[in-house]
């Protein structure tokens, strides 16, 4: 006897429970099929006792029932079994039984109920710093409000009983290290897509955890050899939606089939590109140089007179894929595109020694442009991520104006903490959301 059924069901549906009955012997079997009696789920009943079925006539039973049927000789008989949870929320089994005069078997499936309605999920980190004690109290700003309910109207901000959380704690790398392989979105935050940034997301995640392991000589061939093959496939996703063929943007990266090119997906392309090029990898990895080129000379042509990089589309400028691409200052010329100027200055910085002839004199001019731009308006940035993201450029690019950057930068912080044990961090002000 084999069960199936699906894993996770929505809170107030009815599932069916697929019973396979084998009958291995020459002859005509009789066999009671047994529902066990359970407090977490009842039997559905569709009918009525003169064995029609009629959808409309549906009773809710609780106890055990039972199922005669026969099966044929060296046959497979299926019996669907429908039940109904009780329980609002969590995890409940159902146990089936098959019961012949030769022999029995028991079988069980697990059936996780959520909430209806669409999830929405979020995430918070916290820096703990355990150098000088080994007990630190932290608290966590929790998202969700204490009570769904909202004065003066009938809709609610989330579902009774659904906020879950769980807390991942790692140490100097950025989450667990291949809990699976390969490591995705989903283990680190939860979360899941099938854009081209996701798919970047889980190849960048996957060369880090290699390099970790690489440095602190923990990588060894058997999990490596692994790595790589998933690392290939995802590359493959990624590459499904580069544009070759298109004169005017080819060398451009697009977030699904048909939407426009991206500047920041192409230039977050290129930095994870390059951070996954490495000359021991070569056999097994390698980003060839023909499409750095053509990332690179695509970005080249979209740079603005003024050294700035923006986006081609209003829609993009307007609602951009990375919410922290969207400038909290704007000129009266138009967008301020400081941060994003920042961010593909740091791809080619990191391109450029990969570069050769007139495509890499023209990407240190670009370059040079992005960052006599930054220098000039680092006075007017004041929200954290961004004086943050130009301290990390100018730095970067060894800037005449890095030290300026960093007094910036350093003059924002917020202390949080005792004289035997300080914790400095940038962080933005109070804010609560409703859901």
């Amino acid at each position: 006897m084999t069960m199936d059924a699906p894993s996770v069901i929505r809170r107030g549906e009815q599932v069916g429970i697929q019973t396979i009955l084998a009958n291995n012997t020459p002859k005509d079997i009789f066999a009671t099929v047994v529902l066990h009696s359970s407090t977490d789920y009842v039997f559905v009943k569709l009918g009525t006792t003169d064995g029609n079925v009629d959808e409309g006539k549906i009773l809710l039973l609780g106890g055990e029932h039972h199922h005669f049927v026969w099966i044929p000789a060296g046959g497979q008989l299926e019996v669907r079994i429908a039940v109904k949870p009780i329980i609002e929320q969590g995890s409940f089994e159902v146990k089936i039984s098959g019961i012949t005069q030769i022999r029995s078997d028991t079988g069980s499936v697990e059936i996780n109920v959520i909430p209806e309605g669409a999830q929405i999920g979020k995430h918070t980190s916290l820096v703990v710093d355990l150098k000088n004690r080994a007990t630190v109290l932290k608290f966590l700003n929790i998202w969700v409000e204490e009570s769904p309910l909202n004065p003066r109207d009938p809709m609610r901000k989330y579902i009774y009983g659904s906020p879950t959380a769980h807390v991942t704690l790692y140490g100097d790398v950025f989450g667990p290290i291949f809990p699976s392989i390969p490591v995705t979105m989903n283990d680190l935050i939860g979360k899941q897509g099938q854009g081209t940034a996701d798919r970047l997301f889980d190849l960048s995640v996957n060369i880090w955890s290699l390099h970790y392991l690489r440095l602190t000589n923990q990588l060894n061939k058997s999990v490596a050899r692994q790595v790589f093959v998933q690392l290939n496939k995802i590359f493959a996703h990624v590459m499904r939606r580069f544009e070759v063929n298109d004169t005017t943007n080819s060398g451009s990266f697009r977030m699904w089939d048909n939407s426009q090119p991206n500047i920041w997906l192409s230039a977050w392309a290129l930095q994870v590109f390059m951070h996954g090029t490495f000359q021991d990898w070569e056999n097994y990895f390698i980003v060839e140089n023909k499409i750095l080129s053509g990332v690179t000379s695509w970005l080249i042509r979209n740079q603005n007179l003024d050294g700035t990089f923006g986006e081609l589309s209003d829609s993009y400028q307007r609602h951009p894929l990375n919410k922290k691409m969207q400038d909290k200052v704007t000129n009266t010329n138009g967008p301020f595109n400081v941060t994003l100027t920042a961010h593909v200055t740091i791809g080619l910085h990191l391109v450029i020694p990969h570069l050769d002839g007139k495509l890499k004199l023209e990407a240190n001019l670009a370059k040079y442009r992005a960052i006599m731009y930054l220098e000039k308006h680092l006075n007017e940035v004041n929200d954290p991520y961004e004086v943050a993201l130009l301290t990390y450029v100018l730095t970067l690019v060894d800037s005449s104006e890095k030290d300026a950057a960093f007094n910036r930068l350093y003059s924002r912080r917020i202390e949080d903490g005792s004289w035997f044990s300080l914790l400095v961090s940038w962080t933005y002000p109070n804010q609560w959301n409703n859901l």
